[in-house]
């Protein structure tokens, strides 16, 4: 590892948080997964500090409690969360044109993450994960 402390780490790329993850089943954006399994991993202490690295997915804590679910890539959550996007879109009633339903779906995604760019993009780097916590709270 870098020179980075792990605090800055986590900072700087809060998915290691699991900042933006479903908590628990009480969160509408849960489904029910394999990816819900906890991480079997190794934890990596940070020298005298609170802070500690999972091995073996790379999920960042400072808590004392060390079981986590793994780390998911932003690129597959991206990935993860647009298929969650179309299955939940799916199980609306079908509009009055059904042969626009996937460019609709698309069209909205993408104004979506526009949107979350857009706004994503006045925040400090620090601050990522802080704005996501506020996305999620819906």
């Amino acid at each position: 590892m870098s020179s980075m402390s792990l605090q800055t780490l986590a900072q700087l790329e809060p998915w290691r948080l699991g900042k933006g993850q479903p908590r628990n089943a009480l969160d509408p954006s849960w489904v029910p997964s394999v990816l819900n399994n906890l991480c079997d991993g190794e934890i990596d202490w940070e020298g005298e500090t609170s802070w500690w690295v999972c091995k073996k997915c790379g999920y960042v804590g400072s808590a004392h409690f060390l079981k986590h679910r793994p780390v998911e890539s932003p690129a597959f959550y991206f990935l993860h969360s647009v298929l969650f996007y179309i299955n939940k879109r799916a199980e609306e009633p079908p509009p009055a044109s059904p042969e626009r339903v996937l460019a609709d779906v698309v069209q909205q995604m993408l104004f979506v993450a526009g949107v979350a760019l857009r706004y994503a993009a006045t925040q400090k780097t620090k601050d990522l994960g802080k704005y996501v916590d506020q996305l999620a709270v819906q």
